[in-house]
């Protein structure tokens, strides 16, 4: 007696496809495609073998978990509770709050995904590897499950999913009694992409924007390229921390927590005694910046950009792959900015590095990697001639006759 429907579907055309498909389920997990065979005969042999197959791979996985279990003394994890296991756990950095609301609802998505898809997959050890490739593969094609709209995901925000889910599975894997992870890179590689990185601004964009920018800009200009500072920091600078008397300002960065010390730079200290008069009083030098930072940050970024795009500097490009426009000058480039200037003109590594508060030299370097190419031949073309430094000697013709040349190869140069 057969153990398995098998059936042929009917097409949009109305008529039936020419290969048989199976439909079955083994522990709530239904199991639901086309043979490819189509003898109807040979198709039942092939699902019925399939069915065989499948529920004793089922009943020794089960088996498996039940002998781990007993012998180690792990517990059963189920999916629906492991993600708040996991941000339990002790971490070197305390995560933000946004930072774990994302964690929640990239794992809420892939929920929702295996109870559609996978409905008896409970527990972590239920997991299947195929489970990780499949809803991956969607996330990468269609976006999230959640997602009505299909709104394919950056490469960026894909590889958040896996690292998130990769890392839940490897710190949870000895209480569960895993053999596997998963989402393990051989699975679910985390994807490479050409990265648009943000630029720089030109030294001719800083001079417009001097000139031209209204005071909420110049502002954030002003203490962003003298100091490397990212937006909040700009924003929520305290009088405070300003310490005019050592000519520096002490930090501790919203980010990171790292402590900083900028060296206040003469523009920069002739700016701020100039608006001391007017702010000095309360406790942060802008309580304009302060204030909308600390209620709708978004807003800062929006108004910088739509200050630039006044003045005729393009702030986005459409980059390929990604539904919508990419920010490649915004405050954060600011940051990059200093960097970049600051090496150009001879501030060593470790100096910049510690000002901006970069842990990682590399990351400071990759800030600095800015050269536009008018850049490139300005400072290339004073580099001297030490072959001539006093461009004395006249070259002729015969220099450069084939026997001269081969004569030099050789090493005869009388």
């Amino acid at each position: 007696m057969p153990k398995v429907r098998i059936f042929r579907e009917k097409l949009k055309n109305g008529k039936l496809c020419r290969f048989y498909s199976y439909d079955f389920s083994i522990n709530n997990e239904r199991f639901y495609k086309s043979t490819g065979i189509s003898v109807k005969k040979d198709a039942q042999v092939f699902a019925d073998d399939l069915y065989d197959r499948i529920r004793l791979a089922h009943a020794a996985d089960s088996t498996i978990r039940y002998v781990n279990k007993k012998i180690t003394g792990k517990r059963t994890i189920l999916l629906k509770d492991a993600v708040f296991i996991y941000l339990k756990k002790p971490v070197k950095k305390k995560r933000s709050e946004g930072r774990i609301q994302d964690i929640i609802s990239r794992w809420n998505d892939f929920l929702l995904y295996l109870h559609k898809t996978a409905p008896g997959v409970k527990d972590m050890g239920q997991l299947k590897t195929n489970h990780a490739e499949d809803y991956i593969s969607m996330l990468q094609t269609t976006g999230r499950f959640t997602d009505q709209n299909d709104t394919m995901l950056a490469v960026g925000t894909t590889n958040k999913f896996i690292k998130d889910f990769r890392s839940v599975f490897n710190r949870l894997r000895n209480d569960a009694g895993l053999t596997l992870n998963p989402f393990d890179e051989e699975y679910t590689p985390v994807q490479t992409a050409d990265v648009v990185l943000r630029d720089a601004f030109e030294i001719e964009e800083l001079r417009l924007i001097g000139e031209n920018a209204n005071m909420f800009v110049y502002h954030i200009f002003m203490l962003g390229m003298n100091t490397g500072f990212r937006e909040g920091d700009i924003c929520t600078l305290r009088w405070s921390e300003i310490d005019f008397k050592s000519n520096r300002i002490d930090r501790i960065m919203l980010k990171t927590k790292k402590e900083v010390h900028p060296p206040i730079l003469s523009h920069l200290l002739t700016y701020l005694e100039r608006i001391f008069p007017v702010t000095g009083g309360g406790e942060y030098v802008s309580p304009v910046h302060a204030e909308i930072y600390q209620s709708h940050p978004t807003t800062i970024s929006a108004r910088v950009r739509v200050e630039l795009m006044r003045m005729g500097i393009h702030t986005q490009i459409k980059a390929p792959g990604r539904s919508r426009m990419q920010s490649v000058k915004n405050v954060h480039s600011l940051r990059h900015a200093f960097c970049y200037y600051a090496m150009v003109e001879g501030v060593e590594l470790p100096i910049v590095q510690s000002i901006v508060g970069h842990v990682d030299e590399r990351m400071t370097l990759m800030y600095a990697d800015h050269a536009s190419e008018k850049l490139i031949q300005e400072r290339v073309k004073n580099i001297p001639d030490y072959l001539n430094p006093n461009d004395v000697r006249m070259i002729e013709d015969e220099d450069y006759t084939q026997d001269s040349c081969y004569d030099r190869k050789v090493g005869n140069y009388g």
